[in-house]
């Protein structure tokens, strides 16, 4: 999915009168609703299947960018907008690594995929690069914002399309998928309970999964922390550049940039894990992001600008390094999208507290303050990467184990 609007997110929200703790509020929404939904969306994907989950994110995320243009100016509508927008977000975070690593598994790959995850980021990333293009040209010939948000909405519709032609070669055969469904028609009284159940039995294993593999927990808490300080120049990024001097059409190209300095750095994930390994990797995206928003409160343009772009390497290498350490530790896992979905819940969760904490920094203060709120957070970030026990690094390809595991899910959804 490619989002038009979001280097310009912050300005078209402010040019509707909201304030800026008006608009971080409305992040932790998101963050809040992503939460909420992360584990019953993952474990939807394990039960039915990656394809329509995947489809189903594609075409909500349309329909929160409609909600965006219809009502600019009504909080309580943007906020059922930031809603739609986390649940098309955690219908696509954790189904798709999900799908990436079942489908490798299942045709005998494995071994591939580090590699195909971190291409894979590289190339979501890289196309998130050609939107901001895309915006910039637009907003340069001037038109209006709220034309980002349509273009958005088309776009999700087209990979809706694109979700539904996705292969699942897992699948039980045609024949034993008829039997299925015989099976559930004779069930069908007692299926929404059943259904209820499963999920809950999902989330209940990748709890409970999570809790005994301690280096999973010790994740989750990094990720609480260092994500939000990743992501947070998504918002501050955008009066920072303004303030550099840089008019608003610019923001495109330079969201542009740093998607592309994304997308370099998740192609060269796998090489940067082995020489380095998860521990120290995970060590070192902190520390980039503390001396990053540090640095910014004292650069001008064009240094400003430089210091805009490190985080968002920390970011590239981030999400493809926490999927392959999650999988590398999930053996013969029926519960895989379930558990990669918490770690966006935990994610999620540190943004949700850290937002509303930085739009009251700039309205009561300053940008600078918001910057310095943010480094700080990212020191804390950085001490719990170096005293968290990691337990070593682990990697390991897809088994033939996986491949049977995979097949679970097909049989759930046929039956």
């Amino acid at each position: 999915m490619t989002w038009l609007y979001v280097p310009f997110q912050w300005f078209y929200l402010r040019s509707h009168g909201l304030s800026a703790t008006e608009l971080m509020t409305l992040n932790t929404v998101f963050c809040v609703a992503a939460v909420l939904l992360e584990v019953p969306t993952g474990a939807l994907a394990d039960r039915l299947g990656r394809r329509p989950v995947l489809t189903a994110g594609a075409l909500v995320s349309a329909l929160s960018c409609l909600v965006f243009v219809a009502c600019p100016s009504c909080f309580g509508w943007l906020a059922l907008a930031n809603g739609l927008a986390a649940l098309s977000m955690t219908c696509i975070s954790g189904a798709d690594s999900a799908f990436l690593f079942d489908f490798l598994g299942w045709g005998g790959r494995g071994e591939t995929y580090q590699r195909a995850e971190t291409l894979s980021s590289a190339i979501k990333l890289g196309t998130t690069a050609v939107g901001g293009l895309a915006g910039w040209a637009l907003v340069a010939r001037g038109h209006d914002l709220s034309m980002l948000y349509t273009i958005t909405a088309l776009l999700g519709c087209a990979a809706a399309l694109l979700a539904l032609s996705l292969p699942e070669p897992w699948r039980k055969d045609r024949q034993q998928r008829r039997s299925g469904r015989r099976a559930s028609e004779r069930l069908s009284a007692t299926a929404p309970r059943s259904a209820l159940r499963d999920l809950v039995g999902h989330g209940a294993r990748a709890g409970t999964l999570v809790w005994n593999r301690r280096d999973l927990l010790w994740l989750m808490v990094l990720s609480a922390a260092l994500f939000p300080v990743l992501r947070v120049g998504i918002f501050l990024d955008q009066p920072f550049v303004e303030l550099l001097g840089y008019s608003t059409s610019s923001l495109g190209l330079v969201f542009a940039a740093k998607d592309l300095v994304a997308a370099v750095a998740a192609g060269f994930t796998a090489v940067l894990l082995a020489r380095l390994g998860e521990s120290r990797l995970l060590t070192v995206l902190p520390l980039v992001a503390l001396v990053a928003l540090v640095g910014m409160m004292f650069a001008d343009a064009p240094a400003g600008v430089v210091l805009v772009l490190l985080p968002t390497f920390a970011f590239g290498v981030y999400t493809p390094l926490v999927r392959i350490f999650v999988n590398s530790r999930l053996e013969g896992c029926r519960d895989r999208a379930t558990v990669l979905s918490t770690e966006g819940m935990a994610r999620r969760f540190g943004f949700a507290v850290f937002s509303p904490l930085v739009g009251a920094a700039v309205d009561a203060w300053s940008l600078a303050s918001a910057l310095a709120l943010s480094g700080a957070w990212a020191g804390v970030a950085l001490v719990l990467a170096i005293v968290l026990p990691f337990h070593g690094d682990r990697t390991r390809a897809p088994s033939s184990k996986d491949s049977k595991d995979f097949s679970w899910a097909s049989r759930v959804r046929s039956s």
